[in-house]
């Protein structure tokens, strides 16, 4: 995870978001520009190492770029699923939540009224800023948690697990153990 997150990938490798009505493709040297000034703006919306932000919004660049972000500079993300949870500012204190980050329509009313959540489409604004004053990314010890995921849900509303960088690490050397 460390390396991920620390590193700038060589020139010509893409990322290709996958939805069903398509998706954008990136260099992934520039994600990796990107998600630094995304971090840099996160800080600016005073999120700090160690808080938590979620993300209720369908597959996207927003998404990925708000993922590293929060890897960069040492921020738990929450990801909820949009038909499993709706856009409701409840979410923001149920999963102590600095803010919650939505594409979902019916949450565009309830952006004035409470601050802490967030139209998805300003992490675009916030990659773009190329004043952004990026930091070196943070780096994790094995029991770090970075993410919290959710259960199915089939058995009731779905629980929160925190995935730590050791059992991410785990995985990952898994996958690749598969395709070597």
């Amino acid at each position: 995870m460390n390396r991920i997150v620390s590193t700038a990938p060589a020139p010509g490798h893409h990322l290709r978001i996958a939805r069903l009505d398509g998706g954008p493709t990136i260099e992934l040297i520039d994600l990796y520009a990107q998600a630094g000034r995304v971090a840099a703006g996160l800080r600016r919306l005073g999120v700090r190492p160690g808080d938590r932000i979620g993300i209720l919004a369908a597959n996207c660049l927003q998404w990925v770029l708000l993922d590293l972000a929060a890897l960069w500079c040492g921020v738990v993300t929450a990801g909820f699923e949009p038909g499993k949870f709706p856009a409701d500012p409840a979410l923001l204190d149920r999963y102590e939540l600095t803010l919650l980050f939505t594409d979902r329509p019916e949450a565009a009313q309830l952006f004035a009224a409470e601050p802490r959540l967030r139209p998805i489409e300003e992490v675009t604004a916030l990659a773009g800023d190329l004043d952004a004053a990026v930091t070196e990314p943070v780096s994790y010890p094995p029991e770090a948690v970075t993410t919290l995921k959710f259960t199915s849900g089939s058995t009731g509303e779905p629980k929160g697990l925190a995935a730590s960088v050791g059992s991410i690490d785990s995985s990952l050397r898994a996958v690749q153990e598969m395709f070597t």
